[in-house]
């Protein structure tokens, strides 16, 4: 089965406080560079669940370039379709965490990924591909090719952070699955998720409504929905430090992925595609060394599944005590 990522690849600067972050203050801590990019990630994560890949993505003609698809290539990855260009140079990112690890705000400089044109792609020789993941840092006329000219059996739209949906609406459809954090889904749906039953309503809506095909959920302490038109399912979280990173989400994709590559069931998909987002939640920003299958094998085994109706009862609590308080503020 022939798999390609198509996307952002960059240098990620990870900043993390020893302290609490005070404004326009010094902070100790540490300073790491690491390999990053949505595509990027997900196609290391795929080879660290034994999966082969390849991936087209465009760096710049620089040392840092070089060095990032020489370590993609090191771990597995076929990055013969990768581009690096003479004009700019390699992507790269800031991300500061908190003391919590938590990421506190992030600086993204220019993506390099609208530079895969729709000509690159339809010269790219990817006729028998199986799989094709697309993430959203692609130029439009680019994901439209893909969502309708490629042949790909199945097509994964991975979107990045907040983008403008309205641009995107016509093309999802045309992709076979995609997966959204909660606030994407919410957005899209133009309401907001507050629980499991929410996010089930969510689901059906974009199903029915904007007309597409699979559609996973990932509500953090909640867990994630997955449905399309025959199954809808919801998997518990898996206890976590945390319940929200970027690179959990990008686990998340890879497992998905290796549902389809597997021929995992729909809801053994979505069990798997959980363990690997827990698993990842607990690993540092930018650290996937130890993210491997014994360990995602250890999570579904030993990890204790947070009570989903308990979660959603803290969350109305805390909802309601905000409202109170905004109450209490309008009180002459």
């Amino acid at each position: 089965m022939n798999i390609l990522i198509i996307g952002a690849s960059s240098i990620d600067v990870i900043a993390h406080s020893n302290s609490r972050i005070l404004a326009q203050h010094e902070s100790e801590g540490s300073v790491k560079f690491r390999h990053g990019g949505v595509a990027r990630n997900i196609a290391e994560l795929l080879t660290r669940l034994d999966i082969s890949c390849k991936i087209l993505t465009v760096v710049g003609d620089d040392v840092a370039g070089a060095n990032l698809l020489a370590g993609l290539k090191q771990m597995g990855v076929d990055t013969e379709l990768s581009i690096q260009v003479s004009d700019m140079s390699t992507s790269a990112n800031i991300h500061i965490l908190d003391l919590e690890g938590d990421v506190y705000t992030s600086i993204t400089g220019p993506c390099l990924a609208h530079r895969l044109s729709a000509d690159i792609i339809q010269n790219a020789s990817i006729d028998e591909t199986s799989i094709i993941l697309a993430d959203s840092t692609l130029d439009f006329n680019t994901l439209h090719h893909i969502a309708f000219e490629t042949t790909a059996k199945k097509k994964i739209f991975e979107p990045v952070s907040y983008f403008e949906w309205t641009d995107l609406t016509e093309i999802l459809p045309q992709f076979d699955i995609i997966a959204l954090n909660k606030f994407q889904a919410e957005r899209l749906r133009g309401g907001m998720i507050t629980g499991v039953a929410d996010a089930k309503d969510c689901a059906k809506y974009l199903l029915n409504e904007k007309g597409l095909q699979t559609v996973f959920i990932i509500l953090d302490e909640y867990g994630s929905v997955a449905a399309n038109n025959d199954t809808l399912v919801h998997v518990p979280a898996f206890q976590s430090k945390s319940f929200t990173k970027p690179g959990a989400e990008q686990a998340y994709t890879a497992a998905i992925i290796y549902g389809l590559y597997n021929e995992l069931t729909f809801y053994q998909t979505a069990l798997f595609a959980q363990a690997c987002y827990a698993l990842a939640l607990d690993l540092p920003q930018g650290e996937m060394n130890s993210f491997t299958l014994q360990k995602v094998s250890d999570v579904l085994r030993d990890s204790t599944k947070v009570d989903t109706e308990s979660a959603e009862r803290v969350e109305s609590e805390r909802r309601q005590t905000s409202y109170d308080d905004e109450e209490i503020a309008k009180t002459p």
